[in-house]
């Protein structure tokens, strides 16, 4: 069943013990990722469902990937709904240039 909730019960955990080092947002984002290839086959009708993203060198790949450009992804949609995020370097930089020219 692709997009199945039982995914987000381990990033849960993962997301409790890592604490700021764990990004719930990137799990779930790899999980919808890796998830993509079971969906687009359920809707060309294809017999086999879960293909090379659900190998270990497929999980790998998406993994990385979701790495490399969840992080940033996620650390604009926090700053979006203003929601403090510790990573993102652009929130810095507008909060030193409203102390120093918006603050009387």
């Amino acid at each position: 069943m692709p997009f199945t909730p039982f995914h987000l019960g381990p990033g849960a955990v993962f997301k409790a013990v890592g604490g700021d080092r764990f990004s719930f947002m990137v799990f779930g984002g790899s999980q919808v990722l890796i998830d993509l290839e079971p969906a687009v086959r359920m809707m060309i009708g294809s017999v086999i469902l879960h293909g090379f993203t659900h190998t270990l060198i497929g999980a790998l790949v998406i993994g990385t990937l979701a790495g490399a450009i969840g992080k940033p992804i996620s650390e604009r949609v926090l700053y979006e709904m203003n929601v403090p995020c510790h990573g993102f370097t652009y929130l810095p930089t507008l909060a030193l240039f409203h102390m120093y020219f918006l603050m009387p």
